[in-house]
């Protein structure tokens, strides 16, 4: 990535805060000579591609930084034993699915006959393609129409 001005940074950080192209190139400091000028400046750095990959970033930044707050939060509900028994189970639950051990990752995993051990957030791409693969073939041969990989012909339940 090329090295971004201070002002195209603070483009950037004003677009990934919410602002429009043209109130960001405002707060970023650039010249206002006329509105057109602004609009100009503005639809160029939306559109340079390193801006982009900056905004990004950015925004990965606050994502992680606010899951982090989240599972903080519900670490703290999770040890409250003061808190009400039903916000500290809803607490386990939202935990259990961020790790991928929750129900319903354990009843996908089982119901396809995959008896894998690990929690889904630990599966690999690949590994998540082919359990989607697997899960669609067995509810089309559930339903009686499962198709044979290669010839494309609908093979029979049985």
């Amino acid at each position: 990535m090329a090295k971004l001005t201070d002002k195209q940074r603070a483009f950037a950080a004003a677009k990934a805060d919410g602002l429009s192209a043209a109130d960001a190139a405002r707060k970023a400091g650039y010249a206002v000579e006329s509105q057109q000028s602004l609009r100009v400046q503005a639809s160029r750095n939306n559109a340079n591609p390193d801006i982009q990959a900056e905004m990004r970033s950015i925004r990965e930044r606050t994502i992680s930084d606010l899951c982090t707050v989240a599972l903080s939060t519900l670490a703290d509900i999770l040890q409250d034993q003061a808190a009400p028994a039903a916000a500290r189970v809803s607490a386990s639950k939202w935990v259990l699915e961020a790790g991928g051990h929750g129900l319903e990752a354990q009843k996908l995993l089982h119901r396809i006959g995959e008896g894998d051990e690990r929690a889904v957030s630990q599966l690999s791409a690949a590994d998540l393609e082919a359990l989607v693969v697997m899960a669609a073939d067995k509810v089309r041969f559930e339903r009686g129409q499962v198709l044979d990989a290669e010839t494309g012909e609908k093979v029979e339940k049985g």
